[in-house]
This record gives structure tokens, C-alpha cells and sequence, in this order.
């Protein structure tokens, strides 16, 4: 093997080893911006998760009053009518 042939092989092996570095580089920045948007994602689930909680807790509060409520309303209504019309018999 001539010197002349193993710088140029030398020299065609060292640019593929510069390409395949870059290659990585990129490869591992894609990775990398990847990771991020998944923990993004995660993150943004878990605080619609925590919105959708607290929504079901006001919603069943709001139940909760408005059959309290209504409860009191009828029973003052009851109230009303037995005070103010008293059943008669025959």
C-alpha cells in the first residue's frame, strides 16, 4: 500500500468519523428537545387533571348547597301551609 493511498483513506475515514459525530450531535439534541416536550405534555396533563378535580369538587359542592337549599325551601313552604291552611275534616 502506498503512503499516498492511506492518507487519502486516512483523510476519507476521518471526515466520515466528523460526519457521524455530527450526526450524533443532532441526534442527541433531537432526543434531548423530545424529552423536554414530553415533560411539557406531563406536566400540562397533570395540571388539566388537577383543574378537572377541583371543577368536580365545586360541581358537587354546588349540588350539595342547592339540595340543602331546596330542602329548607320546602320545608318552610310545608311550614307556611300548615300554618296558614290548616287541613279541615268533615
Amino acid at each position: 500500500m502506498s503512503p499516498c493511498w492511506l492518507q487519502s483513506e486516512n483523510l476519507m475515514l476521518a471526515e466520515k468519523h466528523k460526519i457521524e459525530k455530527e450526526q450524533n450531535n443532532q441526534l442527541r439534541d433531537q432526543i434531548s428537545q423530545l424529552l423536554k416536550a414530553e415533560q411539557e405534555q406531563k406536566l400540562k396533563m397533570q395540571e388539566r387533571d388537577l383543574t378537572i378535580q377541583s371543577l368536580q369538587v365545586q360541581f358537587y359542592q354546588s349540588v350539595y348547597f342547592s339540595n340543602k337549599l331546596i330542602e329548607s325551601c320546602l320545608a318552610a313552604l310545608t311550614f307556611f301551609c300548615i300554618a296558614f291552611f290548616p287541613v279541615t275534616y268533615l
